[in-house]
């Protein structure tokens, strides 16, 4: 590695040296080789799709597109009858990493009808229904293809996981049948995958995991009231409606005794928060406990009271 710098500012971006970038690009190439060797003795694997979709990424990023746009011109071959599980694999996982998807599309969907047990294919289209779709879209796509694959519990798990997400989404907008339909639908999901032939203990560990976020949500949905927020909503409005109940109280006893109270209440004034916050903002010295009242002003309370009401003085006619 060689560093530039840009005189009188700075250093630069470290700029590679091109020997040293063409070097790698050949080991690349050396390793695609070899991959190439592993598919004639091992046979198809999702390892060998994982680690040739690695590889390809990085040839792109080392410059080197002509070597995965050879592999995507495969494509035609790849569909043809001739087409071996490498060549499908070199062209579909090309044009991928090419980010030519459409194109991708038909060779993956051949690749997941000749080699059924391989979820490398099914994984890359559900990932292209899940670039361009809903979480609906994914659901359906899933839903079409447990009768064709082999592998169940696996696609059981995605579809499972995918039911959780809208039901937590639909539980967002306050649509509780939404919400409840696709919960139901991610319980049976689950309870399916754990009972299916490829299941491992850690898709089962999942499948529980999920399951219990799947509770959780059920108690949502089936008691609003009872959760923390809803609580504490509730008494919010309580405090409030007590607090207009007293305030009604207390004019009607005013206005038997003759009493005038002085000023409106204001109905949107929270005077707890008030107090907390002068309380915050002053030493703690100086923090005392105060109590709010309402200030009344007695008047004359009768009739006979209010007939023997003395003449205001002269000097105090005409003012305000």
């Amino acid at each position: 590695m060689v560093m530039e710098e840009r005189e009188g500012g700075p250093k630069g971006a470290p700029v590679e040296d091109p020997k040293a970038r063409r070097h790698r690009m050949a080991g690349d190439r050396a390793r695609l080789k070899a991959l190439e060797r592993r598919w004639v003795a091992e046979g198809d694997s999702e390892r060998l799709w994982e680690e040739e979709h690695v590889l390809l990424i990085q040839l792109l990023k080392d410059g080197d597109a002509r070597t995965v746009a050879k592999l995507a011109k495969g494509a035609k071959y790849a569909l043809s009858g001739k087409g071996t599980a490498k060549d499908l694999a070199d062209a579909a996982l090309a044009l991928w990493a090419l980010e030519r998807m459409d194109e991708a599309e038909p060779v993956l969907k051949a690749a997941m009808e000749r080699l059924p047990s391989n979820r490398y294919p099914w994984d890359l289209l559900l990932r292209k229904v899940s670039s361009g779709g809903s979480p609906e879209e994914e659901i359906a796509f899933i839903e079409g293809q447990l009768d064709r694959v082999p592998w169940k519990g696996f696609a059981l798990l995605q579809l499972g996981t995918r039911h959780v997400d809208v039901a937590a989404g639909a539980l967002v907008r306050k649509d509780t049948e939404e919400c409840r339909r696709h919960l139901d639908a991610a319980r049976a999901a689950l309870e399916r995958a754990r009972t299916e032939r490829d299941a491992t203990d850690e898709m089962r560990r999942t499948a529980d995991r999920l399951a219990a976020l799947v509770s959780r949500l059920e108690g949502r949905v089936a008691a609003p009231d009872h959760t923390t927020e809803s609580l504490a909503l509730k008494r919010i409005f309580k405090e409030a409606s007590r607090n207009l109940q007293l305030e009604d109280e207390i004019r009607s006893v005013a206005d038997a005794a003759g009493v005038k109270i002085e000023g409106e209440v204001d109905r949107e004034l929270d005077l707890d928060e008030l107090e907390r916050i002068a309380m915050q903002e002053g030493p703690d010295a100086e923090q005392e406990r105060t109590i709010t009242v309402i200030k009344v002003t007695p008047t004359l309370a009768t009739a006979e009271d209010r007939r023997r009401k003395p003449e205001p003085p002269a000097d105090d006619v005409g003012e305000a």
